[in-house]
């Protein structure tokens, strides 16, 4: 791990133990020792008596080659690399550049700690045009970020996407194909610049935010939410970074994808997001 994510690990537990998330007295010191990947792919990651709550997967893309993304969390939730990518100059070191064609495979189904009550996904993005020559875009055109597909239908249960006019989706639908949440065409993504998405939903107050470079621009209530505030669903069948069923290849460079099984505020999100700077 090089000394910008050592950084990022500190100012995350920093962040826990002002917050009272209840890390362990015996924590030390917030170095993670990395396990090379074995033959068939699969990384291993150990973070040394670090209790990250409710941090699910953390790839900071600075692997610098093979087809394996570790999971910096404690999770291991390691994501195999599809198609053909490459490793360049990040926001904070190393990014992973997408190509048409590729993605990163998160394996739903033993993907551990799915989030049930509330979610925060956060990344840098920093995307290219795909057809740039095209009078009319479609929703073919939009760049998938993350998108999960459940079991009970072959809709996405999660769509985090730039859209084909440079904004932002965030969106979300329950296992009876209705939508929970649904931010759309908000915020600016100029191409060929680094941004910071960050988007959030609670199952308990039934609201979703989105929030561009750290300030928020958009808020959406739960259209489905009723009595009992059912989980958000983890019957996850595929989730995948950079594509949507084989299509909505995102293209351009990515960089520090972290995910939560909780809502962050808007404060740990501007932390998170200049803790390597």
């Amino acid at each position: 791990m090089n000394k910008h994510s050592v950084i990022l690990v500190s100012l995350i537990i920093g962040l826990f133990l002002l917050l009272g998330f209840g890390c362990s007295s015996k924590m030390k010191s917030p170095e993670v020792s990395m396990v090379t990947p074995t033959e068939s792919d699969k990384g291993v990651t150990e973070v040394n008596n670090i209790d990250m709550n409710d941090l699910v997967v953390y790839y900071n893309f600075d692997e610098g080659g093979g087809s394996v993304v570790l999971d910096q969390s404690p999770r291991g939730n390691h994501g195999i690399i599809i198609g053909s990518t490459n490793w360049e100059e990040g926001k904070y070191g190393m990014a992973l550049r997408f190509n048409v064609g590729s993605y990163i495979n998160l394996n739903g189904p033993k993907f551990k700690d799915k989030p049930e009550e509330g979610i925060t996904i956060c990344v840098w993005v920093n995307h290219q045009r795909q057809m740039d020559n095209k009078k009319t875009f479609t929703d073919v055109d939009n760049q998938g970020i993350f998108n999960v597909i459940g079991t009970a239908h072959s809709d996405g249960l999660y769509h985090a996407e730039i859209r084909h006019d440079n904004t932002f989706r965030w969106f979300s639908r329950d296992n009876d194909n209705t939508p929970i949440f649904d931010i759309d065409d908000k915020g600016i993504v100029p191409p060929n610049q680094w941004v910071h998405f960050a988007g959030t939903y609670s199952n308990i107050e039934g609201k979703a935010i989105l929030y561009v470079n750290g300030e928020k621009v958009a808020e959406s209530s739960s259209q489905t939410r009723n009595e009992g505030n059912l989980p958000l669903p983890k019957n996850w069948r595929t989730a995948h970074i950079g594509q949507y069923k084989g299509d909505r290849w995102y293209v351009g460079l990515m960089d520090d994808f972290l995910m939560w099984r909780r809502v962050l505020t808007q404060e740990e999100i501007k932390m998170i997001m200049d803790g390597k700077q």
